[in-house]
């Protein structure tokens, strides 16, 4: 299952992160996403590092996609977290999956 891989243009099914942004994340659960994002395994190497998507930002991101728990996301995505408050779809699903839910 695929989490933190945002859209390139309207249509494509993926979601936007800018949609995404919550501000009544607790910080319990904000910590452990973050834990299970960090410790992921290397799944694929990319080439060329990508960029943040949230407007104005452009922060420098990973090379890889990592992958536990049945779950592949970009590496450094936890940026998206710590940062901006993103909680995207599939996050509460993968706290879960780790077994670290609340």
């Amino acid at each position: 299952i695929e989490i933190f891989f945002w859209t390139d243009e309207p249509g494509d099914g993926r979601p936007d992160p800018t949609a995404h942004v919550r501000a009544d994340i607790d910080p319990d659960r904000k910590a452990r996403l973050v834990a299970i994002l960090t410790s992921g395994a290397k799944v694929q190497q990319w080439r060329g590092f990508a960029e943040c998507r949230m407007p104005g930002c452009g922060e420098t991101l990973g090379i890889a996609d990592l992958g536990a728990h049945g779950f592949v996301w970009p590496s450094r995505c936890e940026h998206y977290v710590t940062e901006h408050n993103v909680w995207p779809p599939g996050a509460d699903e993968l706290i879960a999956a780790a077994g670290v839910a609340s």
